[in-house]
């Protein structure tokens, strides 16, 4: 089938470029003599977004799951390998001839997390996870380790975007997951605390940036030894340094099924786990609806709709008070284009399905209370 052949194609680039680095390169990092014929017939990016789009749409059942991490997980191993070779190679001509191999950009990321999800595999959330965790590490990585060497290597990383959550919550919704765990159905918690989570670091971010951290929390946390607080322009950078330093991962932070995002004043803990250089993703209508989804469909009866409703509320209230609407330089509308977003994904704001799926819980509580009553 089409997938079928659209991976037979990447596997053969792949292929190649393997041939050109053994060529290239000795088993101790030496130069080889014979330059490779084909030594740019090597897959791009686009490449690996293709296969992942055409796998996702395959049909092939659980099955693509495993496969779309495979293919990630191959594309991420030869980008650090190269950076291995750029840093150990004695011969500075041969890691030069060698072409980098393509690093995945968000859209990649994304069609990975669209894959699984579309999967319906029984680990799809699980399995999505590690694909977000493998984004998030690769990005901080290469955010704060390859500002020092920029001649070593070109990469960036990719910083996750609405879809990018959208997708992860996706991939537990479409499949109850099972790997592990008590409960016979975990899919509408997990994907509360992971929206819940991805609201409050959006929260503390644009608190941290917008200078909107309590005064008497700041003056602490920036004081010096003998008491006083900081206040040139040069003991700010030094403020915001200490911050970047800080690290802090979406996929591990734990919340009960009645924890919510609330707003206020940012502690000093919490300003601590804010990365400057990495905004976190705003969530936006899709990532709540498709939490609500989650509730609504799960058959808990007064709780599920509750639940339902209650982020619908919470929807609600980021629609109106905008707390997660970062400075208008954040949002490049030129940037939209390359990844794969357009300016409907920036929305925040119920719809009509938002609020169609809790009337739907709640007219399934109803039916059940007449039938029993």
């Amino acid at each position: 089938n089409a997938s079928h052949e659209c991976t037979n194609l990447l596997e053969a680039l792949e292929r190649n470029y393997d041939d050109v680095a053994r060529s290239l390169t000795g088993s101790d990092g030496t130069s080889a003599v014979q330059q490779p014929k084909h030594s740019r017939l090597v897959p791009n990016a686009v490449s690996y977004n293709l296969v992942l789009h055409t796998l996702a749409h395959s049909g092939k059942g659980h099955q693509v799951a495993g496969e779309a991490m495979a293919i990630l997980n191959r594309m991420l191993d030869r980008c650090e390998k190269y950076i291995v070779l750029k840093d150990s190679s004695s011969d500075e001509n041969a890691s030069t001839a060698l072409p980098p191999p393509p690093e995945p950009s968000v859209i990649t990321f994304n069609s990975t997390l669209h894959a699984i999800a579309k999967s319906g595999a029984q680990d799809a959330g699980y399995y999505a996870e590690d694909a977000f965790l493998r984004m998030e590490e690769w990005t901080k990585e290469r955010n704060h380790q390859d500002r020092a060497l920029p001649d070593k290597c070109h990469y960036r990383g990719a910083i996750p975007n609405a879809r990018t959550l959208s997708c992860l919550l996706d991939a537990w919704t479409r499949k109850t997951s099972q790997r592990n765990v008590g409960p016979a159905e975990i899919s509408p918690e997990r994907t509360e605390a992971l929206l819940l989570s991805a609201a409050k670091r959006r929260q503390n971010y644009v608190s941290v940036v917008a200078g909107r951290v309590d005064d008497e929390e700041l003056q602490s946390h920036t004081q010096h030894d003998h008491g006083e607080s900081f206040t040139d322009e040069d003991d700010t950078d030094e403020i915001e340094e200490e911050l970047v330093d800080e690290e802090g991962s979406l996929t591990k932070i734990e919340l009960s099924d009645n924890s919510t995002a609330e707003g206020g004043d940012v502690t000093e803990e919490e300003a601590q786990w804010v990365d400057l250089d990495l905004p976190p993703l705003k969530p936006n209508t899709v990532a709540f609806n498709t939490s609500i989804h989650a509730w609504a469909s799960s058959q808990r009866g007064r709780k599920g709709a509750h639940r339902a409703q209650e982020l619908l509320s919470q929807l609600e209230s980021f629609s109106e008070s905008e707390e997660l609407e970062g400075p208008e330089e954040w949002i490049d509308p030129s940037s939209l284009v390359d990844d794969g977003m357009d300016e409907h994904d920036l929305n925040l704001s119920p719809n009509a399905r938002s609020y169609s799926m809790v009337m739907n819980a709640w007219s399934n509580v109803a039916t059940v209370d007449r039938g029993s009553g």
